[in-house]
């Protein structure tokens, strides 16, 4: 909208223009300055969420992950921890680790080594009905059909 506003008075003589134009200038610097603040803050934020995000790398297959647990890792309140991952990292803690055990599950299936069920534990799953029906949520396909499509 700003490059256009400019666009639209680039007939510099008419004082008019010349003031709209400035001020579009200056409009489109602040929108800089403020993009590389949240590029700064977002920086230092996400060096907060380190321990937790290596602890779910680590271990998002092999156990419940619990949002107390990770926001304790980070010395954050469990409400704060969750605002500040998802605006991080555009999920939720919760829907973060989903997406993990999923892109997992893909892989797997992919091998053709394991059983669904097998795919399913070594995922984290407890129930292989859950599995199906997570897997089924992210991915609009079951498991087996996901498999005999590849």
């Amino acid at each position: 909208n700003l490059f256009q506003t400019l666009a639209s008075h680039r007939n510099l003589e008419d004082k008019n223009n010349l003031l709209l134009s400035l001020s579009a200038m200056y409009e489109l610097f602040n929108e800089i300055d403020n993009l590389q603040q949240k590029k700064y803050k977002s920086s230092a934020e996400k060096n907060k969420l380190y321990p937790a995000f290596k602890y779910i790398q680590e271990h998002f297959a092999d156990e419940v992950i619990t949002n107390v647990a990770l926001a304790k890792m980070c010395n954050l309140s469990e409400r704060r921890f969750i605002t500040l991952f998802k605006d991080i990292y555009g999920a939720t803690p919760n829907q973060y680790i989903m997406h993990k055990k999923i892109s997992l599950a893909e892989t797997l299936l992919s091998s053709k080594i394991y059983s669904i069920r097998q795919i399913s534990e070594m995922c984290g799953f407890s129930d292989i009905y859950y599995f199906s029906k997570a897997f089924k949520k992210v991915m609009n396909t079951t498991p087996s059909e996901y498999r005999k499509n590849i």
